[in-house]
């Protein structure tokens, strides 16, 4: 694990919301619906880790570069807190 230590005051960074409907147990795997450059600093984030970390290894996988995944997640998980729990910075 590595410590954050970005500027996290003003964000210029995109997102892409993904969820899937959580009474269906499914998953999908969603086509990329623009094309980024491979060497784009991206970073992926759900709420235990384990999601974020299967989507990090994917998007590896097929060529981007520059892919980390904030590895407990927002919430954390039984063993250790997530982003929220460790006081880092976030708004609703």
């Amino acid at each position: 694990k590595e410590k954050f230590e970005g500027n996290t005051e003003h964000s210029t960074a995109a997102y892409t919301l993904v969820r899937e409907d959580a009474s269906t147990g499914l998953t999908y795997k969603l086509p990329l619906e623009a094309s980024y450059a491979r060497s784009l600093l991206i970073f992926f984030l759900c709420r235990s880790g384990y999601r974020s970390f299967i989507a990090a290894n994917f998007i590896t996988n097929i060529g981007y570069k520059n892919c980390y995944n904030i590895s407990d997640g927002f919430e954390g998980n039984n063993q250790d807190k997530g982003w929220k729990q460790n006081n880092l910075p976030w708004q609703f």
